[in-house]
């Protein structure tokens, strides 16, 4: 019941560009409508009126599964574990740098999103950095060389030129 669109869109459009978790609250308790809210992306769906102990709960829990889910970093068919500091690109183990494993997490807590220079030294070389930030360039394509593992695979990290790098399955996307 928003002006301009509806939750599920507003659901949808958040689920396209970020794996943050969204609990829908909502007057609207029609399981058609639950089930729809779930399909959108929506992690969990409360309907007003609701006991604040048991919306606290649910947060609680959505954060919880958050942190678990944190381990493993997904995106097309890579993956980076958190935990173990490995990274797998159809299957077969990439050996990283510390700051090289860094960026990566960096893209892929931001998939389909266009990264400033700026942001990326803030974010993964933190505000004290001192250096040039072309060392940005530097990263970018060593990390470009290490994930492409077959020549067949497709371009994951994307240069969107005068804006910054994009963790993408394809260009324009």
């Amino acid at each position: 019941m928003l002006p301009e669109i509806d939750g599920i869109e507003v659901c949808r459009r958040i689920r396209s560009i970020s794996q943050v978790p969204i609990l829908m609250l909502t007057t609207k308790s029609a399981i058609s409508k639950r089930v729809e809210g779930l399909d959108a992306g929506a992690n969990d769906y409360l309907t007003k009126p609701f006991h604040v102990d048991e919306f606290f709960a649910r947060v609680r829990a959505q954060l919880r599964i958050g942190l678990m889910g944190e381990m493993r970093l997904r995106y097309a068919d890579l993956v980076l574990d958190t935990q173990t500091r490995e990274v797998w690109r159809a299957g077969k183990s990439i050996n990283l740098s510390a700051k090289e494993f860094d960026l990566l997490v960096y893209f892929l807590r931001h998939p389909n999103q266009v990264l400033s220079k700026p942001r990326i030294l803030e974010s993964v070389w933190h505000w004290d950095f001192e250096g040039d930030d072309n060392i940005i360039e530097v990263y970018i394509h060593n990390l470009r060389r290490k994930l492409q593992t077959a020549h067949d695979q497709p371009k994951l990290l994307y240069t969107v030129r005068g804006a910054g790098y994009a963790l993408r399955s394809e260009p324009g996307i």
